[in-house]
């Protein structure tokens, strides 16, 4: 189990899951959905493809913790550490034993519409949620010799269109995305959206600069992996990406965007979105008689509407992919043997590798598939 030591002292915290062979952990993001029991949205039943699956990966790889890129509870986050959600989108679909494991957790947008605290307490009641702050960082022990150094970012307050006065760009709690009354499950989403007045309230200049002062003090011999929420390319408030590119690192994992994708920024740099937990679904007709005028929906493929190409956003940085592919599904992340290497595989919910590509520790930018 972790031994935690005070971030105000800007250690890094160290994690220690020494093991005989190389180590591997999972990534999933944007998974909260199970309680969004819309009639003909299938997220409940991604949700529990998806868990199902990384409980067998987990086995199979004996996955020692998780990286949850955020996005955790559909659509505002929640209020308190006993809301429903924790139990209906957590705690009951990834109840397989091999996912009794740390999960190491960031905040997405979707936090920031109630209570962001609540998530913070959330290690109190359930130790294996780790979220030791907003924005935080991890020293994991991967054997007798071998580190890797996670930093885990906010990058939501980072994002100039949140904290615009134009309420059209506050996702969640606009008038272009859903809210939690078209809920089928009743009235049990409760309490006004404070999306824009909760993001505004966090200071990315200061997350910036304890971003710099944490990557200085990493030891030159770790594996660095940085976690963010958003895509690289997106947050435009501060250059935190300038400031990961300039230090150097081995592989940054995000969710946001729902779907599997393998991209780079500015053409280098081994950056994995792994945000397809469970808001990925298609118009495809299945048959029956559609809810609501519309056609019922493909369970574990792209709802094309709601999501937007991460290559649209503008922040000096550009995006491009080697692989995307638009189903519900999450990474698995292997370090071989002697630690010099690190292979990221792309899963569906059958298990299938869809794609797999391996970072060399130090390379930062070279990358083999």
């Amino acid at each position: 189990m972790a031994k935690l030591r005070s971030l105000a002292a800007l250690a890094l915290a160290t994690s220690s899951f020494e093991t005989d062979a190389g180590l591997s952990f999972l990534t999933i993001g944007d998974w909260g959905g199970a309680a969004l029991e819309y009639p003909d949205h299938p997220y409940a039943q991604n949700v529990k493809d998806v868990s199902a699956q990384m409980g067998k990966t987990a086995t199979e790889k004996d996955a020692k913790f998780v990286v949850n890129t955020g996005d955790n509870f559909y659509w505002y986050g929640i209020q308190n550490t006993s809301d429903f959600q924790v139990a209906t989108d957590w705690l009951e679909p990834f109840k397989a034993t091999s996912l009794q494991v740390p999960w190491y957790s960031i905040l997405g947008n979707h936090e920031y519409g109630y209570n962001v605290d609540a998530q913070l307490e959330l290690s109190k009641e359930h130790p294996t949620w780790v979220m030791d702050a907003r924005y935080y960082s991890r020293r994991v022990q991967l054997d007798s010799s071998n580190y890797a150094s996670f930093v885990f970012l906010d990058t939501s307050p980072c994002i100039s269109e949140y904290r615009a006065s134009a309420a059209e760009g506050w996702d969640p709690c606009s008038p272009k995305y859903p809210t939690c009354s078209l809920s089928g499950a009743g009235d049990d989403f409760e309490g006004a959206c404070g999306f824009n007045a909760n993001i505004n309230s966090q200071d990315c200049s200061k997350q910036l600069a304890w971003l710099k002062d944490t990557l200085s003090k990493i030891p030159k011999d770790d594996w660095v992996i940085i976690v963010g929420h958003h895509p690289g390319d997106e947050p435009d408030v501060e250059d935190l990406t300038g400031a990961i590119q300039e230090h150097g690192f081995d592989l940054y994992l995000n969710g946001h965007a729902h779907l599997l994708s393998y991209y780079h920024v500015d053409g280098k740099g081994a950056y994995v979105t792994s945000g397809a937990g469970s808001l990925v679904q298609s118009a495809d007709q299945l048959g029956g008689t559609p809810g609501k005028g519309r056609t019922y929906n493909k369970v574990n493929d792209l709802e094309v509407e709601l999501m937007a190409d991460p290559a649209l956003f503008a922040s000096g940085h550009s995006y491009s992919a080697d692989f995307t592919v638009k189903k519900t599904g999450f990474t698995s992340h292997t370090f071989s043997d002697d630690y010099s290497s690190l292979t990221t595989d792309f899963l569906d919910v059958t298990g299938s590798v869809l794609y797999s590509f391996t970072v060399k520790k130090g390379s930062a930018v070279e990358v083999t598939i």
